[in-house]
């Protein structure tokens, strides 16, 4: 199947969702994993709960009734129930969740666009994401998975799921603060441009004083005053990064936004366009409390990749100009 950027959003998530239905191989494949789901999630359903409740008991217990100290052998009989059942179903959801990566996202990612490719152990390195420039911290705790790369008409484009945070010690005290979570999308731009500009989405403006040191710090507004509102904007160059953000262009920025779960960033860097889109859940994995061969399962990851396929559109990446190849 290949995508048609000429379908809204809407169009292309129907004729998705209806080719995912009229799919007889992963339709076979989706029910032999919700056979194997249903007992699984009871099991675990069974087993946090029994965990839940004798720490509950253990813990309020002795305030609320006074219990012999024989009754407590029940809750921690129940405990090490629930942390043998959860042990148990563990090596079977890795079994699944594996099955899901490999047999089910690989072919419905083909379904969006046969060019898409899926490497759930591979993602983008923390040097990428640094040079990226797309925050003003380094982190020291870095993690990536779920590397999709694909082509759309002449705009090549890959994201990944990341997690970075970064470590804080103030005297003894040591905390970790989540920098991001979510999907880093980069994609050639279709500009050749030789500057660095930078879109925070840090709406109070607090990174803006301490920036990293090889992020630009010359700071401009557009006369977009709904674009100045959602980003901050920083350059090397201002005269080029008002050609990079054309009238057009940030009316588009804001109607992704708008579809983001959370405020995006941005940075042009290298003739490239990276954006950072926050997500709170973790993607491309089994919904264990959804049947699978309910499509809405799906829903969340396809929601990702549209998205994806909706800024190449939206921005115009695949318009070839300035002596872009």
């Amino acid at each position: 199947m290949k995508l048609d950027l000429n379908d809204s959003f809407e169009q292309q998530a129907i004729a998705q969702n209806l080719a995912i239905k009229n799919d007889v191989a992963l339709q076979s494949v989706l029910q032999e994993m919700e056979v194997k789901r249903k007992p699984l999630y009871q099991k675990q359903n069974i087993a946090l709960t029994s965990i839940l409740l004798s720490v509950v008991v253990v813990v309020a217990g002795p305030f609320v009734l006074p219990f012999p100290p024989l009754f407590y052998v029940l809750p921690f009989v129940a405990f090490c129930f629930g942390c043998a059942l959860f042990s148990h179903t563990k090596p079977i959801f890795s079994e699944l969740r594996n099955t899901y990566k490999e047999k089910v996202m690989i072919p419905v990612l083909s379904i969006i666009d046969d060019s898409i490719t899926f490497q759930p152990d591979s993602g983008i390195s923390q040097r990428e994401f640094t040079a990226s420039l797309l925050f003003n911290k380094e982190p020291d705790v870095y993690s990536s998975e779920d590397f999709i790369r694909g082509k759309i008409d002449k705009t090549e484009f890959y994201l990944s799921e990341v997690k970075a945070e970064t470590n804080d010690k103030q005297g003894k005290n040591k905390s970790t603060t989540t920098l991001f979570k979510g999907i880093i999308f980069r994609a050639d731009f279709n500009k050749n441009f030789e500057g660095i500009t930078i879109l925070s989405a840090d709406l109070y403006r607090v990174n803006i004083a301490q920036p990293h040191k090889v992020i630009p710090t010359l700071r401009i507004e557009m006369e977009n005053t709904a674009f100045n509102k959602l980003f901050n904007i920083r350059t090397t160059d201002e005269i080029e990064a008002r050609y990079l953000l054309s009238p057009l262009m940030m009316e588009k920025l804001i109607e992704l936004n708008e579809k983001s779960p959370a405020h995006i960033g941005m940075s042009f860097v290298n003739n490239s366009i990276y954006i950072a889109f926050p997500y709170v859940r973790q993607l491309f994995e089994p919904q264990m409390h959804k049947s699978f061969l309910d499509v809405d399962a799906l829903q969340a990851d396809l929601y990702v990749i549209r998205l994806m396929c909706l800024a190449i559109k939206e921005l115009r990446l695949n318009l070839r100009i300035w002596g872009k190849d």
